[in-house]
């Protein structure tokens, strides 16, 4: 019986990265269709997993500089929808941002937990929920 050696298998964790990378990238080819795009979005929002990708949120908001919820949509509308959400849509998603689990206004301070907690949660929406959803 032979034996296999560590170059016969690879590291499922780090495929599942590449995979996710290349999902990414089909979304933001500007040459696919939108809604394509939108597919592509959707799919990785799906396949993120606190247990398999865990998404860096504090990183990514000390990157940008991010310290409200109006420049991170920018971003993601940019990203993801080609700056095609209207101003009402990023208006609800303000407002996602800005309420606590009980409904209630509470907006967060910038570089919190609570603040990088909200992201997270506005972010993960950006990335599950399409763009037509928010029509």
């Amino acid at each position: 019986m032979s034996e296999f050696g560590p170059e016969h298998f690879i590291n499922r964790e780090l495929s599942w990265l590449e995979f996710n990378q290349r999902v990414l990238d089909e979304a933001r080819d500007a040459s696919h269709p939108l809604l394509e795009r939108v597919k592509f979005a959707q799919t990785l929002g799906e396949n993120r997993s606190a247990s398999v990708a865990r998404w860096d949120t504090r990183r990514f908001l000390s990157v940008h500089g991010f310290d409200n919820p109006i420049d991170i949509i920018n971003y993601f509308d940019q990203l993801m929808f080609g700056g095609s959400l209207t101003q009402a849509q990023k208006n609800v998603l303000t407002q996602f941002f800005n309420m606590n689990n009980a409904g209630e206004r509470s907006v967060p301070q910038p570089r919190t937990s609570l603040f990088t907690n909200r992201t997270e949660e506005l972010v993960t929406l950006l990335l599950s929920a399409p763009q037509w959803h928010f029509q």
